[in-house]
């Protein structure tokens, strides 16, 4: 199911052939979606309708936003991911490729993800719901990892070690993506991007060296083969070879964060 109730990766409807009636729904949509503006429904409106990422974004810049309102481009499209009720790759597609584009467009994301990450506790605490939207959430930040639209100093600001139950689990979730969907030399290079030697960097990279340590490593061996705690109608404890292919991946960043420090 999506937000349009048509769309994986696209939507079959077309500007020239709606209906009235269509367009109403989609409009009622928006509404109960919190668009508020008129730059927020036009956006959300040419999401609902476009083909794919590809046309959504060729229909976004041609809606000719500047400053804050282009900010709402990002917006609307992580809202719209984190509101599915599965997770929706349509929207990493888009903001990704947004972030190749504009710089802006990576500063505004990341000021989504930070407003997210302050709200996943509560998430925790609100069922199947509350789990689908931290897992959303968690497979958009691999996403923009693994395809360089950002990088780890995502979680620069992030105090690792005193996260929540739902900070942690968006936060495992997202590591543990980002490990089974990168190649090795996209997390060095991701590692080599934080490999800086002041303060902050080191601070980073001493607590990811604990939150794998901590979290991601020994949940890999203590959840293979299990299927509790299912998120977004994936396992998180998948079969025991991903989990040792993780746990792998997973000593292997920590070596690497370590060499960066020694």
């Amino acid at each position: 199911t999506t937000l349009a109730g048509k769309r994986t990766n696209s939507v079959k409807l077309d500007n020239d052939e709606k209906t009235d009636e269509e367009y109403q729904k989609l409009m009622k949509l928006a509404s109960v979606q919190k668009m508020g503006t008129d730059a927020r429904k036009a956006v959300f409106l040419v999401m609902m309708q476009a083909e794919d990422y590809m046309d959504a974004i060729e229909k976004l810049l041609k809606l000719g936003l500047k400053g804050t309102e282009a900010r709402e481009i990002v917006r609307v499209a992580f809202h719209c991911c984190v509101h599915e009720k599965g997770y929706n790759p349509f929207y990493s597609l888009l903001i990704t490729h947004l972030c190749t584009l504009d710089k802006n467009h990576q500063f505004t994301l990341r000021l989504c993800i930070w407003d997210a990450l302050k709200e996943v506790d509560g998430w925790a605490d609100a069922g199947d719901a509350g789990k689908s939207k931290i897992g959303n959430v968690a497979r958009m930040m691999s996403h923009v990892w693994v395809h360089g639209a950002l990088s780890l100093s995502l979680l620069k600001p992030i105090d690792i070690e005193q996260l929540g139950d739902g900070g942690r689990l968006c936060v495992e979730l997202a590591v543990r993506g980002l490990l089974q969907s990168a190649s090795q030399e996209t997390v060095a290079g991701l590692v080599h991007k934080i490999s800086g030697s002041d303060r902050e960097m080191k601070e980073l990279r001493a607590g990811l060296v604990w939150f794998l340590s901590k979290h991601v490593i020994p949940n890999c061996s203590s959840r293979a083969g299990r299927d509790e705690n299912d998120v977004d109608g994936e396992a998180l404890h998948q079969p025991s070879k991903k989990q040792d292919r993780i746990a792998k991946q997973a000593k292997s960043l920590v070596e690497m964060l370590k060499k960066c420090s020694s």
